[in-house]
């Protein structure tokens, strides 16, 4: 772009800041217009063609017959009255579709969605397509960068410029397509030549809603029975993966939800959208109804709150998506969703109540934080068994060696170097063999160990008391910027006191525009070129500046810096109060004002916020995360085949066992032992334990298997009781 200024209906427009760039063009910010932003064509190819296609969309008034797509508003022109682009709306606070859909992206970017959020998006996105068609255009290049999500789901479709539009004889098609959202009968296809239809649009717009509803997942993606199969090929052989009715040779993703999750119109609808009959797709309109219809029939999860699906799910399919991928697709939200609480004004409020009542709201500490583990029944793994047995195999020989052995010794005792070497591979085999991969299995142990502590770690800031922190953490330096409130605005008029001549001289530069100005080999054209570059009063002027501007040299330059020079000595202080003075206090009061108000409302809000973040804390704590859950099986599984094997359990890692940091916790082992090993009374038996109550479970402080009670029989403490490993003689642990 080289021109800072283009002209919109006859009028120079400014351009602002750059705030998009595409393959065709820029899209800038307007100076004085909020509201509207510039593209800018940068491709020359097809400048005719475009400039017909954008005329006819403005000459018709199709922007004004949508509010929810940035049609082209007007022509834009250079200074040589050359097309150069158009306006439209400015979208503002809107993200693909697909920082949505996308379960990491959305925990990222739209951090407080939920499947209600989705379904409403949907619905949205169905009316944004529903909307062009209704002025007789079609979208034709349908995909998740084009339709644009704001934190409230409203929907805004973008590139309008590349919608297929015709005017009477004039077609002015669609050139381009993403193959994920081109319908069968177009994949492969020159898109360039071929006339779309609403029809067409409704391939891509099922796909869209599919993507939404089924958390990011492709309808045409799954397994392929028979080798590889390109999503562009599927979509061409009609491989609907999640088809009730039609059998594809494919299947669904891992934990992925089925059409069975979701009503029967649902289910009906994306069949027929991505039947082989191309004429049955449901139509924008259609799928506006149905999505409505879906929202009013969504339910919310009695294991996890944060889970809404459909009603006619028999369970909860996130629940099963989350617990098979051992993954979280939506995160809580510690914050009021609530109506805004209203300023209660600096006359009213007081800070000490308020932060009392914050006070009284305890957040638990991070090391108090236990995730509940499920019941695990310890299966030992095929190699664990097929260990052993190749071990027993080995005993049995060496068994079976030692009876021969015996023969031999029997019949002939004086060849005692044939029973001699058999009595000695029989005892290698007896009791020298161990399992040959015992490092594999002990391996094996120590990283789903590490794992289970690293996803304890991670459970524990996942369950929000980081975000809860985050809480806390607000409300102080709420109360700190509160506390000096009044010492920041006197900062802020010390300041400016202290800049107010350079700000009026800086004004006074800005107020002194070239146009307007007598400056010698300066006439329009060069007026014109130092606007293109930026430059349009004497503020702007710098000698730098100046000698980037085509037309502009060292010589024929020095006018231009001479009246800058003569405007800067003619420019006079006035230490007086002006218009600019008030101007700048009221600016400055405003702010204070404002970011009082701020403080004051979120200090007023921090006991709600508070509690709400422990609630949300205490709730997950108690429920099994799926994350904890997967890596706590596979833990207990691989402790399960050392038992097995006899392999004694490893103390490489963290002193005390993963299965023992979490629940109750375990009693101190060391002075038990002691105590019972110098015959202390404080290793009897409790009084709970010997009147037959139940007491907590103690685990093994060397293998961390069950410990049960024991009484020695013999020695200097005989008839005295402690607890011993269930697992005994494989392991002698007491405690």
């Amino acid at each position: 772009m080289t021109s800072s200024i283009v002209y919109v209906d006859g009028e120079s427009v400014r351009l602002g800041k750059r705030i998009g760039r595409g393959g065709e063009g820029e899209v800038f910010a307007l100076e004085n217009d909020l509201n509207r932003v510039l593209k800018i064509y940068t491709s020359t190819a097809d400048v005719q063609q475009r400039e017909a296609k954008i005329t006819t969309i403005v000459n018709r008034r199709i922007g004004h017959q949508s509010s929810l797509v940035a049609f082209p508003l007007a022509i834009a022109r250079r200074n040589d009255g050359k097309f150069a682009g158009f306006v439209m709306k400015r979208v503002d606070g809107h993200k693909p579709l697909f920082e949505l859909y996308s379960p990491g992206a959305r925990k990222k970017n739209f951090p407080r969605a939920d499947f209600r959020f989705l379904v409403r998006t949907a619905a949205n996105v169905s009316r944004a397509v529903a909307s062009v068609h209704a002025t007789g255009c079609v979208i034709g290049d349908i995909n998740h960068s084009g339709i644009l999500v704001s934190e409230e789901a409203k929907v805004a479709l973008i590139d309008a410029d590349s919608f297929q539009i015709i005017d009477g004889a004039d077609k002015y098609l669609c050139r381009v397509g993403v193959p994920e959202y081109t319908p069968p009968e177009l994949q492969g296809k020159k898109l360039s030549t071929i006339m779309r239809t609403a029809n067409h649009d409704a391939f891509g717009l099922a796909v869209v809603i599919f993507q939404l509803l089924f958390m990011g997942r492709h309808p045409f993606v799954g397994a392929f029975a028979k080798g590889d199969m390109p999503m562009e090929r599927a979509i061409f052989e009609n491989r609907f993966v999640y088809s009730r009715l039609r059998d594809v040779g494919m299947t669904r993703p891992p934990g992925a939800a089925s059409l069975a999750d979701f009503p029967s119109y649902v289910a009906d609808a994306f069949e027929q959208a991505f039947s082989p009959n191309a004429e049955r797709r449901p139509t924008a309109e259609a799928w506006i109804n149905i999505l409505v219809k879906l929202e009013s029939a969504i339910t919310q999860c009695t294991n996890d709150s944060l889970h809404y699906y459909p009603q006619a799910a028999t369970e909860c399919p996130w629940c099963r998506m989350e617990n098979k991928l051992g993954i979280l697709l939506f995160l809580p939200n510690f914050l009021s969703r609530g109506a805004a609480v209203l300023d209660p004004g600096a006359a009213s409020f007081n800070l000490a109540t308020a932060w009392a009542a914050i006070e009284k709201v305890v957040l638990p500490s991070q090391s108090q934080l236990q995730p509940v583990v499920p019941a695990v029944e310890y299966v030992t793994s095929p190699e664990a068994k097929q260990a052993k047995a190749k071990v027993s195999r080995s005993k049995m020989l060496g068994i079976a060696t030692l009876i021969l052995t015996g023969a031999i010794a029997f019949a002939w005792p004086h060849a005692w170097y044939l029973w001699g070497a058999g009595i000695l591979f029989a005892c290698t085999k007896l009791f020298l063999t161990k399992v040959d991969s015992e490092q594999e299995f002990v391996d094996k142990y120590l990283k789903a160990k590490q794992r289970f502590k690293e996803a304890t770690d991670a459970w524990r800031t996942r369950c929000g008391i980081t975000q809860a922190l985050e809480v806390k953490a607000v409300l102080l330096d709420a109360k700190r910027q509160l506390n000096n409130i009044e010492r920041q605005k006197a900062l802020r008029l010390s300041v400016y006191q202290s800049k107010r001549k350079e700000l009026q001289r800086l004004k006074f530069l800005e107020s002194q525009e070239i146009r307007k100005a007598k400056i010698r080999h300066v006439g329009l054209a060069r007026q014109t070129a130092l606007a293109s570059y930026g430059i349009e009063n004497a503020l702007d002027i710098t000698e730098e500046r100046v000698l980037q501007v085509p037309g502009f040299g060292a010589n024929n330059s020095v006018p231009l810096l001479e009246w800058r020079t003569s405007i800067e000595k003619s420019f006079t202080y006035d230490p007086k109060p002006n218009e600019m003075d008030k101007e700048e206090l009221q600016k400055i009061q405003f702010e204070i004002d404002q970011l009082g108000s701020e403080f004051r409302r979120t200090l007023t809000s921090g006991p709600s916020d508070l509690t709400r973040a422990v609630h949300a804390i205490t709730t997950r704590e108690k429920k099994v995360d799926p994350v904890i859950a997967r890596a706590y099986a596979e833990y207990s599984r691989a402790k399960e085949d050392l038992n097995y094997l006899g392999i004694p359990i490893p103390k490489k890692t963290s002193p005390a066992d993963p299965a023992q940091q979490v629940g109750a916790g375990a009693a101190p082992k060391r002075a038990a032992r002691v105590a019972f090993r110098s015959g202390s009374k404080a290793n009897a038996a409790t009084p709970q334990a010997k009147a037959g109550k139940k007491t907590r479970h103690i685990g093994c402080p060397k293998c961390g298997q069950s410990m049960i009670q024991r009484t020695v029989k013999q020695g200097p403490h005989a008839g005295k009781t402690f607890y011993g490993c269930s697992t005994y003689p494989v392991c002698n642990g007491v405690s």
